[in-house]
């Protein structure tokens, strides 16, 4: 199967406290919104987890939820990349259940200016 991409529309960034009930071994994780609705979760593992879930997606009321696994050293550089590029796409292959951030073609040597 072909890679989807979606345009992230908004996000939202949660950091968790260590030992909160429900989240064992999870650092932060990012809620992602396209299509005007979160549509997708970024969890990134504490540094002592030593194996992160698959990756994984799950249809719901004709919408699909994609759910893709970091480990916490990736948090600032996936936020970095959410707060200063636009467009950001969420990219997703339901075959391999792989999935990666992207951001729209740009020219080379342009200089961003925040």
């Amino acid at each position: 199967m072909a890679w989807e991409s979606f345009g992230i529309e908004q996000y939202e960034v949660c950091m968790v406290a260590q030992n909160t009930a429900g989240y064992p071994g999870v650092h932060a994780f990012i809620r992602l919104h396209w299509q005007g609705r979160q549509r997708g979760t970024l969890w990134f593992h504490r540094l002592s987890v030593t194996t992160i879930p698959a990756n994984g997606s799950v249809g719901f009321g004709g919408q699909t939820n994609y759910y893709a696994r970091y480990g916490q050293a990736e948090l600032r550089d996936i936020v970095d990349l959410l707060r200063h590029e636009k467009p950001v796409f969420f990219q997703w292959n339901e075959s391999s259940k792989g999935a990666m951030l992207s951001t729209g073609k740009e020219p080379v040597g342009e200089d961003e200016v925040p």
